[in-house]
C-alpha cells in the first residue's frame, strides 16, 4: 500500500491600487506571501478605469443589449482588473441554454413533470434581435431575491446591477 501526504501551504494575498498617480494611469500592486516567508510584489499599470467604462457605455446600451454584448463587456472589465471573475460569472451565465437543458431533462425524464415550451429562467422578454434590459432583469432578479429571503442572491444580484447601472448611458 502507498500512502503520500499532502501539506498545505498558507498563502495570503493583498491587493491594492494606487491612486495617487495621474489620471492616465492606475497602478495595481499585488503582494503574496508564502508560507517560507518570502514576500512578491507585482505592479501592475492600466489605463484609467473611468476611459474603460467609458468607452463600454458608449460602445454598448445595457438597456438594449444581446447576451454576447454582455459577454464582451465581463470579458473587457474583467481584461482591465475592474470586476472580479465572481462578477464575470454572475453577468455571463447563460439562462438561455440553462433553460434549454432544463426542457431537455424534462422531456428525458420519466420522473420529471411537464415543462411549458415557454419555460424561461430569464424575468424579462428579449426582442426579436434577442437584445433585453439587461438593468431591469437583474432589477427583477435582486427583488425576487429580497422577497424570498434570499439575501446572499440579493447581495451577488445587486453587485451585478450595479456594474450595469455604471454602464448605463
Amino acid at each position: 500500500m502507498n500512502i503520500s501526504s499532502v501539506t498545505s501551504t498558507q498563502s495570503n494575498v493583498w491587493y491594492s491600487r494606487n491612486t495617487n498617480l495621474t489620471s492616465d494611469s492606475v497602478e495595481t500592486s499585488i503582494r503574496s506571501s508564502e508560507s517560507e516567508g518570502k514576500m512578491q510584489e507585482l505592479k501592475l499599470s492600466t489605463n484609467d478605469s473611468s476611459k474603460v467604462w467609458e468607452g463600454l457605455s458608449s460602445k454598448y446600451d445595457v438597456r438594449n443589449a444581446t447576451f454576447d454584448d454582455i459577454v464582451d463587456i465581463a470579458d473587457s472589465l474583467y481584461q482591465s482588473g475592474e470586476i472580479s471573475l465572481k462578477s464575470v460569472a454572475s453577468l455571463t451565465f447563460n439562462y438561455d441554454k440553462a433553460s434549454q437543458d432544463i426542457m431537455q431533462f424534462a422531456k428525458s425524464s420519466q420522473t420529471a413533470g411537464p415543462v411549458s415550451p415557454d419555460f424561461s429562467l430569464f424575468e424579462t422578454k428579449a426582442n426579436a434581435s434577442g437584445q433585453r434590459d439587461w438593468i431591469e432583469e437583474f432589477e427583477i432578479r435582486a427583488n425576487n431575491n429580497y422577497s424570498h429571503g434570499n439575501l446572499l442572491g440579493y447581495d451577488n444580484n445587486m453587485k451585478t446591477l450595479n456594474i450595469l447601472r455604471k454602464l448605463e448611458r
